[in-house]
């Protein structure tokens, strides 16, 4: 029994490195491509912003990376769930592991922080573009940067000390593990939530790692949302007020920035809400449930790829650099051609 439970299992932790890997590879070209535009052939009215944008797609970049890494897993049962990893990089031990697992914990939350952020700037630039420098003219990008780093900490924290395995979570889920993944709990890297005791009681200070990430979430997707629907509101009003080209610029990161939620909801925040809170309601399942959270390596290409597709500037640099870099072809084969008739003319005059 153990061995078919353990082997049925692999299958879906197979299919979740599958999916983390494909989107660390797609992560790492759409975003690479994104880097390589945005600083050497887009030239914009928006450079500042560009910043931003730059800083968020290194934050995704990490957070795919250290994903591919790690490798982490999770696993929902009853009425709790948890997270570990089997990984040892470089032959690390645990504690090292599951440090590695406090950091992309810390990274996720990173970076739905300056998500925020950049809606935040979006929504000045449209609703009080007198603010802008304000809030985001030069060194202002540091605190940005602090700002999603404070919010990684707070989550990663969280984690530490209130998921940390304890007694009543250890021999809740030791038999658990040991079966279906074949490993005992004291053998790898863990945290995990568990919400009731054996008298099925609320367990409080476990549940405080899952307020502290609800409260997280909520404040970044609650202005997210906000910022989101202001700029809706005050883009159509504006319509009549703008220039043909802002209103063009501003309705293409509108576009963006729609996406921007959308992706995040599917990829981001609905998942994780779902590990969350399913424990809350002991549904009496068990779903190796990292097979959902692999998206999250997804979302940095995504976002790269949305930013790429609907700004005018981005698909002009694309096609200006595929221009000159077939010209650069060209240009070689017609000088090798030459060459090469050169060549041949010297060896028939010599004949």
């Amino acid at each position: 029994m153990l061995e078919n439970t353990t082997i049925a299992f692999s299958k879906w932790l197979t299919l979740s490195k599958v999916i983390t890997s494909a989107g660390f590879f797609s992560t790492t070209i759409s975003v690479a491509t994104f880097l390589i535009l945005t600083v050497f052939f887009v030239k914009t009215s928006y450079d500042n912003y560009k910043r931003y944008m730059i800083v968020f797609s290194v934050l995704g970049f990490a957070l795919a990376a250290i994903e591919a890494a790690v490798n982490p897993i999770f696993h929902s049962y009853n009425y709790g769930f948890v997270m570990f990893s089997f990984s040892h990089p470089f032959g690390a031990p645990s504690d090292v592991s599951f440090t590695l697992l406090l950091v992309y914990t810390g990274f996720y939350a990173a970076t739905i922080s300056f998500l925020t952020a950049q809606f935040f700037y979006r929504y000045l630039a449209i609703v009080h573009p007198q603010l802008v420098p304000v809030f985001f003219g030069g060194w202002k990008l540091i605190l940005w940067i602090l700002y999603a780093c404070y919010f990684g900490l707070q989550w990663a924290l969280g984690v530490t000390f209130f998921a940390r395995l304890d007694e009543v979570s250890t021999d809740y889920m030791e038999d658990e593990i040991l079966q279906y993944y074949g490993k005992r709990v004291e053998e790898i890297a863990m945290c995990a939530v568990v919400a009731f005791d054996k008298n099925h009681e609320l367990r409080w200070f476990n549940l405080m790692c899952v307020l502290n990430m609800t409260l997280i979430m909520m404040v970044q997707y609650g202005l997210i949302i906000t910022f989101g629907w202001r700029m809706s509101l005050k883009i159509r009003e504006a319509v009549s007020m703008l220039s043909t080209s802002m209103i063009r610029l501003h309705t293409q990161f509108f576009k963006v920035l729609v996406l921007q939620i959308l992706v995040p909801t599917i990829t981001l925040f609905m998942p994780v809400f779902i590990l969350m809170y399913t424990p809350m309601f002991d549904f009496q399942i068990r779903f190796p449930s990292g097979v959902m959270l692999s998206a999250f390596s997804f979302f940095p290409a995504m976002d790269a790829i949305i930013v790429m597709y609907i700004l005018t500037d981005y698909r002009n640099a694309i096609k200006n650099m595929f221009e000159g870099f077939s010209a650069t072809v060209h240009g070689a084969m017609r000088v090798s051609n030459v060459a090469d008739g050169s060549q041949m003319s010297r060896w028939t005059t010599r004949s």
